[in-house]
This record gives structure tokens, sequence and C-alpha cells, in this order.
């Protein structure tokens, strides 16, 4: 259940006054360290999905509202490739 959380500008997991909510994830790939997720939602809920993630441990590339999570970059990835200075996300 996602309900308001008290004093912050947020959505929260709350078994006292949250709303009823359902988010299923599967695992569909992994690239290194990445992996790509599905998530099927029943009884859409705001930030479901980002609050839902995180109770599983899930990081979100580049989620800054409830985690900090950095954005994946080519460098990130290939290993010869020197990112310069002001490289920008892939996404």
């Amino acid at each position: 259940p996602i309900g308001n959380a008290p004093h912050a500008p947020e959505m929260v997991v709350s078994h006292k006054s949250g709303k009823k909510s359902l988010t299923r994830f599967k695992k569909l790939e992994s690239f290194g360290p990445y992996q790509f997720w599905q998530a099927d939602i029943h009884y859409y809920r705001l930030h479901q999905v980002r609050i839902h993630a995180i109770e599983n441990g899930l990081n979100i590339l580049g989620e800054q509202h409830y985690q900090h999570v950095p954005s994946i970059r080519l460098s990130d990835l290939k290993k010869d490739y020197k990112g310069k200075k002001d490289e920008i996300p892939l996404y």
C-alpha cells in the first residue's frame, strides 16, 4: 500500500494509511552490472514503480527523487572508451 509521507512531498509504503497497489517485477536481461526489468502494475498510484523498486532492492538509473542513482554513460559500458568531462547520459 502507498500513501503520502507525513511532512515530506513524496509517497511511501504505508500499511496504516496507504491505498492498495501491486507491482510485479520480472528480470528480462542482464548487461554487465546492469539489468533490464519489466514492471507490471495493478491499481496504479503516483510513483508506485519507483517506490516498489526501492523496496525490492532495485536501483533505477538516473532516479533522483527517491534515490541518488547516477545515469549511465557510454564510458561506463565500453572498456576502452574514455569519456569527456561533459559526457552526457545515454538516455
